[in-house]
C-alpha cells in the first residue's frame, strides 16, 4: 500500500506518525504540492492522499483510481472537494478533535487583548505614552454578554473558559445540543438577536456554500457600536470589505482576527501582501495560528496517519466526513462500490 503526504515542508513529518504509517505496511510518499513534476506520475496509483492545507479539487481527485481515502489534517474540509470524493467511492477521514483547546485559548485571548486594548497599549508604553493608561478607552468584561456564533466542541470550550471570566454566553446553532447547552449555563438565541445583543460575537462554523460571507454589511450593522467581533474558524465567513468599513465608520468598536479569505498563509514561501485590516488600529491580527502548539500539530498528524491505516486495513475511520459514501473497497460494516 502507498499513501501520499503532501505539505511536508510546511507541515514536516513526525517520527510517530511515519511508525504508524509503516507499522500497517504502508509506503510513504512525501511533497509539498500536489503540482510537484513528482507527484503527477503516482495520482493513479496511491492508496490514500493525506493533506493538511493543499486544495484537492475535482481535477485531482478524478486521478485518483486507486485511492481508498483522503485524510484532512485538520477538522475543516473546504480545501477538499468532498461531493466528487464521494461520487468516486472515496471515503474523506479528518481529525476534528484537533486544536480544540488551543483555537478556545486564542479566541479567549484576542477577546480578552481586543477589549483591554493589549497590543495598543504595547505600542503606546514602548513610545513613553504612559497617559494611554487613562485616554484609551477600556471597558469592563465581567457582565458583558459572548455571543457564539456555532455551539461545536471548540465554541463549548470557549463557553467555559468565558463563564470563568463572568461571561454571560448566549449561542445560535441550527444543531444545537441545548441540554449541553443548558448545562453549561449558555442560552439559545437566533443569529438576529445574538447579533444585536452580543458585546463579543465569535464565529465557530464551517465553511461552506451556506456560509460564506454570513457575516456581512448588514449583519455587521445591527451589532453594537461598543462590540467587537472574534474570527477564528475560517476567513470567508466574514466580508472583509464591509468588516473593515465597519471597523473605520464605528458600526463596531473592534475584531480579533485569526483567520483571512484571501491571504495566502499557506505559500511554501510566502509573499507580502497588502491587506486594508493591516492599516487599522481597532483590530488585532494573528497569522492563523490559533490551532498551533507542539502538542497539538503532533497529535495531528498521528491522528491523521491512524485515519489512514484504519481506512486501508478495511475499518472505519474514527472520524469521517461522507460516512454515507459507497466504498471503493469493503470496510466493515459498509457497503461496497459495484
Amino acid at each position: 500500500m502507498h499513501a501520499l503526504r503532501l505539505n511536508s515542508e510546511t507541515f514536516p513529518t513526525t517520527k510517530a506518525e511515519l511508525d504508524e504509517l509503516a507499522a500497517a505496511g504502508i509506503t510513504l510518499s512525501v511533497a509539498e504540492s500536489i503540482d510537484e513534476p513528482a507527484c503527477q506520475p503516482l495520482l493513479p496509483s496511491i492508496d490514500a492522499l493525506l493533506v493538511v492545507s493543499a486544495k484537492v479539487r475535482s481535477n485531482v481527485i478524478d486521478q485518483l483510481e486507486s485511492c481508498r481515502v483522503i485524510v484532512r489534517y485538520g477538522s475543516g474540509t473546504d480545501n477538499v472537494d468532498v461531493r466528487r470524493a464521494t461520487e468516486r467511492g472515496i471515503v474523506v477521514a479528518n481529525v476534528p478533535g484537533f486544536c480544540l483547546s488551543e483555537v478556545a485559548d486564542h479566541t479567549m485571548a484576542l477577546l480578552l487583548g481586543t477589549a483591554r486594548k493589549l497590543v495598543l497599549m504595547d505600542r503606546h508604553t514602548r513610545s513613553g505614552f504612559w497617559q494611554a493608561r487613562g485616554q484609551e478607552r477600556v471597558r469592563r468584561i465581567a457582565g458583558k454578554t459572548l455571543g457564539l456564533v456555532g455551539f461545536g466542541a471548540i465554541a463549548q470550550a470557549v463557553a467555559r473558559r468565558a463563564l470563568a471570566f463572568d461571561l454571560r454566553v448566549i449561542t445560535c446553532d441550527p444543531h444545537l445540543d441545548r441540554g449541553r447547552a443548558s448545562r453549561l449555563g449558555v442560552t439559545e438565541s437566533s443569529l438576529d438577536l445574538l447579533l444585536r445583543d452580543a458585546d463579543f460575537v465569535s464565529l465557530h462554523v464551517p465553511l461552506s456554500e451556506g456560509s460564506l460571507h454570513m457575516i456581512g454589511e448588514q449583519e455587521l450593522r445591527k451589532m453594537k457600536p461598543a462590540s467587537i467581533l472574534i474570527n477564528t474558524a475560517r476567513g470567508g465567513l466574514v466580508d472583509e470589505a464591509a468588516l473593515v468599513r465597519a471597523l473605520t465608520e464605528g458600526w463596531i468598536a473592534a475584531a480579533g482576527i485569526d483567520v483571512y479569505e484571501n491571504l495566502p498563509m499557506f505559500d511554501q514561501h510566502p509573499q507580502f501582501v497588502p491587506h486594508p485590516l493591516f492599516d487599522l488600529q481597532n483590530v488585532v491580527l494573528t497569522p492563523h495560528s490559533a490551532g498551533t502548539s507542539i502538542e497539538a500539530l503532533e497529535q495531528l498528524k498521528l491522528d491523521g496517519a491512524r485515519a489512514a491505516t484504519a481506512v486501508l486495513s478495511g475499518k472505519p475511520p474514527e472520524s469521517w466526513v461522507n460516512p454515507g459514501v459507497i466504498c471503493r473497497y469493503p470496510l466493515q460494516g459498509m457497503e461496497t462500490k459495484r
